[in-house]
């Protein structure tokens, strides 16, 4: 429970699903064994490599579609000024 409030409270700029991720751990690391503990941070580790691929994905889509707009507005502008 601890675990769960800290990670809520201290790490939510990294975002609901960062600290959806680290929760569970909080009841596992430190308690059991330790092929246990490792295998729930292999998972986690796992996870968050999904995570980090999803949101470059992500990036890259929006980084497109801005540099698509900016050159865009800009033959618009100049299209204005002509």
């Amino acid at each position: 429970m601890l675990w769960q409030e800290s990670v809520r409270e201290n790490l939510a700029f990294l975002g609901s699903e960062t600290c959806t991720l680290l929760e569970p751990l909080g009841d596992l690391i430190g308690g059991s064994e330790l092929e246990m503990q490792c295998e729930a941070l292999r998972r986690t580790a796992e996870s968050f490599a999904e995570l980090a691929a999803e949101n470059d994905k992500c990036c890259s889509e929006r980084r497109r579609m801005t540099l698509g707009l900016s050159f865009t507005l800009g033959t618009f502008v100049i299209i204005l000024l002509i």
